[in-house]
């Protein structure tokens, strides 16, 4: 049996028509065809509902039409997917394969090379500054890679652990330089990191000497001024063991703080007075010395 295709007029639906038939009903919106030599005649079964019936067919036609090239659709969507899927995963595995390579051949979790793991550090005198850096990185280091731990050793303290590096780092001064030493294992990653305070420049102590001693001068003294160089006299002996200046006045001699407050609420703030200094071998202010 023979079948011819044709479009309907009215909602674009196929219509397969078998050889030798008189009429054709489209399935989508149930409008009827007479056939002579050609489709001409068209017949509405039910003319109140042919505008529902049409658009309702219009629908079902383009709902399968879409049913047929959704197929393809899909395939040209999904094609790119897959190839950027299987480029990951051939990057991923190249990579993998490029860190074991360089890593240890027995299958450790350690997967750095000698030189990239002991980039960050460097021996010699290093600005506070820098050695905080280290010892946070040091720290990191060791809760990641327990195969290749640092020791960090500053005065009589050494250890490894995360935690107590960090408890050590907050004892340092960073504001100073230190001497740092390194120490390797027998693959040349770095096992020992030895802290140590560095000796001072003469540039550094003369600069240091200069800020510490700046607005004492010997001389004739108002009470006032004294009062506030004694404010930071206070200062400095409460948080400058090494360097702690005596105040004398009358019978008192003393670094402590609360015996200098004493001493400053005995100067007149308008009256004048004698101050004179005594110095230490580097130069720094040892005492300061108030006569009335």
């Amino acid at each position: 049996m023979k079948l011819v295709e044709m479009k309907c007029k009215n909602c674009g639906g196929e219509l397969k028509i078998e050889d030798g038939a008189d009429t054709v009903t489209c399935p989508y919106c149930n409008i009827t065809y007479k056939i002579d030599d050609e489709v001409k005649h068209v017949k509405y079964d039910d003319m109140e509902n042919s505008g529902y019936e049409f658009e309702k067919g219009r629908l079902k036609a383009q709902t399968e039409h879409f049913k047929n090239i959704a197929p393809i659709s899909t395939k040209f969507i999904l094609i790119p997917i897959i190839a950027i899927i299987v480029f990951i995963t051939i990057a991923v595995v190249i990579g993998v394969a490029t860190r074991n390579k360089q890593g240890f051949s027995n299958g450790s979790s350690f997967e750095v090379t000698a030189s990239s793991f002991n980039m960050s550090y460097d021996n010699g005198r290093q600005p506070g500054v820098f050695v905080e850096d280290d010892i946070a990185d040091i720290i990191e280091s060791n809760k990641k890679y327990s195969e290749k731990k640092i020791t960090v050793k500053y005065e009589d303290k050494e250890t490894s652990d995360p935690d107590e590096i960090l408890e050590l780092k907050k004892s340092m001064n960073f504001d100073i330089y230190y001497e740092i030493s390194l120490d390797y294992d027998s693959e040349g990653y770095v096992n020992l990191y030895t802290i140590e305070k560095a000796a001072k420049t003469a540039q550094e102590i003369e600069h240091e000497r200069f800020s510490f001693n700046s607005g004492y001068n010997n001389g004739k003294w108002f009470g006032n001024s004294i009062g506030y160089q004694l404010d930071r006299v206070i200062e400095n002996n409460k948080t400058n063991e090494e360097r702690k200046i005596t105040v004398k006045y009358k019978d008192i001699e003393t670094v402590d703080p609360d015996e200098i407050v004493k001493i400053k609420d005995m100067i007149a703030g308008f009256t004048e007075y004698e101050v004179s200094f005594d110095y230490d071998s580097d130069g720094f202010i040892t005492t300061f010395i108030i006569n009335d």
